[in-house]
């Protein structure tokens, strides 16, 4: 790693496009915010303010159907959602809606599409990350029991934290089904080979998995980022 955080940084390489869509008077809602984790537990200032957007629009609304969303520090309102599903927001608001890692927990992927859509102004972007159904985290996290996720993602992943875990699905988690959801939106989304996340804060297992991200396919090792636009 240099200056702190890696090659292929998920995090910078996402956040950097994002940020060049938005504007001074975007309103901007960040789906399945939570509590903030990124802005309280990431040491490293750059990636922090590559992905803190708060000063940088008109509105940042961070929701979460987890009460802890209020304590979320880089917003300027906080939701608490309900758990149907259904957004509490007019139609046609938001210029850009923020769903990071959010993907892989929706039960409902037509009432999530549905709400996203309607939410959004004509034009407005979708922007999400999320691992691909049949990659080997994705797999892994199927085949782990839920009473040790928690467990084992905090060995995994250094800055994990219990609370941060929630239950998956992988219904949103290919090309395919991302693109029958959002069959109305112009869908500029790919598989990002990002460095690994979950090397048991070990750098030669960083290393070991890194070399194994650069032969492995990218279907088995990457994210999909998704940028989707709505048509006017």
């Amino acid at each position: 790693m240099f200056c702190g955080f890696s090659q292929n940084d998920g995090t910078v390489d996402f956040y950097g496009r994002i940020r060049r869509y938005l504007s001074s008077d975007s309103k901007v809602l960040d789906l399945g915010a939570g509590r903030g984790a990124w802005f309280h537990d990431d040491q490293n200032v750059h990636r922090r303010a590559i992905r803190n957007i708060k000063d940088s629009v008109d509105s940042l609304v961070a929701a979460d159907v987890d009460p802890v969303v209020v304590s979320h520090a880089a917003c300027h309102q906080a939701v608490v959602l309900e758990p149907n599903g259904k957004l509490p927001f007019e139609n046609s608001i938001f210029d850009c809606v923020i769903a990071d890692y959010v993907l892989e927990h929706i039960a409902d992927p037509a009432t999530f599409a549905c709400e996203i859509e309607r939410v959004l102004k004509p034009g407005g972007l979708f922007a999400f990350r999320t691992p691909h159904r049949f990659s080997y985290v994705a797999i892994a996290s199927t085949l782990i029991p839920d009473y040790l996720h928690s467990r084992i993602t905090k060995l995994a992943q250094y800055d994990s934290q219990e609370r941060d875990v929630f239950s998956k699905y992988y219904k949103l988690n290919t090309a395919s089904s991302v693109a029958g959801a959002f069959c109305k939106f112009s869908n500029h989304s790919f598989i990002y080979r990002a460095d690994p996340a979950y090397y048991f804060n070990s750098r030669l297992m960083f290393f070991i998995l890194k070399i194994f991200h650069r032969t492995a396919p990218d279907w088995f090792v990457g994210n999909i980022f998704g940028f989707l636009i709505k048509q006017a």
